[in-house]
């Protein structure tokens, strides 16, 4: 079980990155914003939250949220706002009560969903949470330290029945190449400035974009990020697996949720490591200079 939030809002493309990049923790429903709508989702649904996420709603949008707001409490179920100033603005002018929890744009996913663990696992009353709750209290805990010391030791492990294939020439004069593949425009440019000083370094936005690239291009190693739409880091370390071109490319795994079932897939794919976000610059060269040299 995970927790139920009801999405509602103009902003399509943060519901959609719920769906897509958050499902881990969070079971999602839409609903339009008529009143009888939103009444009916929280009634059969009954969310542990509604989520409004704002993007220039008009004024009618915000009078239903609000009158939503005041049912809500007496079901005491928390209305979490994700807007900017200026839609927030609006909307506290409306409003007869305050919202729950606040989270402004600019916010990054990975800020969005610790903020909201976290405001749960407190809000949420302990016979009502999910049984699979995660206490971001624990996120650095014993099991999830134990899961990537054996990470580390299964890496360090010979393969003694594989057989490499032979590393294609490198390119003459050509400084090492890192390609970095994340959904997250940000992150991108925080690595590729973390990293681009030492290496030349290659930046792909989904796992498509990145195996189009190699079909022509040679890179060294690649930093992955985990939880993608469409395709995740796993599916594309498959596929990058499953290509005798790519099959021999380092790869390290990038997430920003420290959860232990993502660590034990992980293993099984036998990365050459798993980094959590956010990347400490220094933890993260010293790793690419263990594996480049």
């Amino acid at each position: 079980m995970k927790y139920k939030l009801l999405l509602v809002g103009k902003n399509k493309g943060l519901i959609n990155d719920f769906f897509m990049q958050m499902d881990t923790f969070f079971d999602c429903l839409t609903s339009s914003m008529r009143f009888a709508d939103l009444l009916g989702h929280v009634k059969y649904f009954q969310p542990h939250a509604v989520v409004f996420c704002m993007n220039a709603e008009n004024r009618d949008d915000m009078i239903a949220i609000n009158n939503l707001h005041n049912h809500l409490e007496k079901s005491k179920i928390p209305l979490v706002l994700i807007c900017d100033y200026d839609d927030y603005g609006l909307f506290s002018k409306l409003s007869a009560s305050k919202e729950e929890l606040l989270l402004v744009k600019p916010i990054t996913l990975v800020t969005i969903q610790e903020k909201l663990l976290t405001f749960l696992n407190k809000a949420v009353p302990k016979d009502k949470q999910p049984y699979e709750t995660i206490d971001n209290s624990t996120m650095d805990s014993e099991n999830t330290l134990y899961l990537l010391s054996q990470l580390e030791k299964a890496l360090a492990l010979p393969e003694a029945d594989l057989t490499p294939e032979p590393a294609e020439a490198p390119e003459p004069d050509r400084p090492k190449r890192i390609m970095i593949i994340d959904d997250a425009p940000g992150m991108l440019k925080a690595i590729k400035e973390q990293l681009g000083s030492e290496y030349e370094v290659a930046t792909a936005i989904s796992g498509k974009i990145a195996l189009k690239y190699l079909q022509n291009k040679t890179v060294d190693l690649i930093l992955l990020d985990y939880a993608m739409p469409e395709e995740d880091g796993p599916a594309v370390f498959e596929k990058l697996l499953a290509n005798p071109k790519t099959a021999n490319i380092p790869v390290i795994f990038l997430t920003g949720v420290n959860d232990a079932s993502m660590i034990q897939k992980a293993l099984s794919l036998k990365p050459r490591g798993y980094m959590l976000k956010p990347i400490d610059k220094e933890t993260l060269l010293t790793k690419v200079h263990e594996i480049l040299g």
